[in-house]
């Protein structure tokens, strides 16, 4: 499939250039053999489906990026090793890749055919209808297997959220987007840097810049809140040191909502999910021994679920007075 994407564009390096208009990559990716659609745009490119050998062959994920300098172009190198180097159900897989003369990369990924976690759990809402509670233990039960292997491989995701967590028809989960992800000496080890959605990068890393695994098991966290009180816990819009008060606020606040949940499981497991000090998260094989996962409350009815996400959205609007925040940024707190 990709020897005649190869083909394609050295016959057609003369007159494209390195432009961002989505319809000439979409017009490249017809020569794999069916019609390709677009599906979206990430930080590094936008990504289509394909179909292979044929319009009745099978769909793939293709993502198209287009580095504008050597440090982009390094990323994006470091993103493929990573992702290349991970064999697990629960990783997207990636087929194979290309770089053009043009300087245009293509990854052909695994297709999975529900979308992202995200646009699964907006379009129910959209219906008036939510996910149901074994659903969210399934879904969270194997994004904590992909997450445990990921680290054992010393490899830190770095960018765990609804988006990049993909869907099969079946409701499968894998991992995708390594854009951000990182290799270290060891599963204990740290990583000096800044990076992530601020929403799900944990308040450690607010103040010293440093990533260890247990990064990942705060956002695991946060993925879980999201999916079953239906917004985002930490709703912040950057990533800067003087958002760890609020943050501490915030987190104070949301235990005192999470104890009113009926479901004993999921309280408990985001309570421990989301702790202030790293070294107090439980490992992701900590998470998938602990009984909540296997035979806690996750099974709800309808009545208990729909009390602890009335009990979550009215505390999504309740917000500290304006001086509060006026004085927050200010005086850097």
């Amino acid at each position: 499939m990709f020897s005649c994407l190869c083909k394609c564009i050295t016959r057609r390096k003369t007159d494209v250039g390195r432009s961002s208009d989505s319809e000439n990559c979409s017009s490249g990716l017809t020569h794999l053999g069916g019609v390709s659609q677009f599906l979206g745009k990430g930080g590094f490119g936008r990504v289509y489906s394909v179909t292979g050998g044929g319009s009745n062959g099978p769909l793939y994920a293709v993502k198209v990026a287009e580095p504008q300098n050597h440090r982009e172009v390094e990323r994006l190198e470091m993103e493929i090793l990573i992702h290349g180097s991970l064999q697990h159900d629960r990783i997207v897989r990636m087929i194979d890749w290309v770089e053009t003369p043009i300087g245009q990369f293509y990854l052909c990924l695994e297709y999975c055919e529900t979308g992202s976690l995200y646009s699964y759990v907006e379009q129910l809402k959209q219906e008036k209808r939510y996910i149901d509670s074994q659903q969210i233990r399934h879904i969270f039960g194997q994004l904590v297997e992909g997450c445990q292997y990921i680290h054992e491989q010393y490899i830190i995701h770095r960018d765990l959220k609804p988006q990049n967590i993909l869907l099969t028809k079946n409701l499968d989960v894998k991992i995708t987007d390594f854009g951000l992800a990182i290799i270290t000496p060891g599963q204990r080890a740290t990583w000096a840097s800044v990076c992530g959605s601020p929403g799900y990068v944990p308040p450690e890393v607010l103040l010293e810049p440093r990533y260890t695994t247990a990064a990942d098991v705060w956002a695991l966290g946060c993925v879980l809140f999201w999916t079953y009180a239906g917004f985002v816990a930490f709703p912040e819009r950057n990533i800067k040191s003087r958002n760890y008060r609020r943050k501490m606020r915030r987190l104070s606040s949301l235990r005192n909502t999470m104890m009113k949940f009926n479901a004993v499981a999921v309280r408990d497991l985001l309570l421990r999910l989301l702790q202030e000090q790293p070294d107090h998260r439980p490992s992701c094989a900590a998470i998938l021994s602990d009984d909540s996962l296997r035979q806690g409350d996750f099974l709800l009815d309808k009545k208990v679920h729909s009390h602890d996400k009335a009990v979550a959205k009215r505390h999504a609007f309740r917000r500290p007075p304006f001086y509060m925040d006026y004085w927050t940024e200010r005086l850097g707190r």
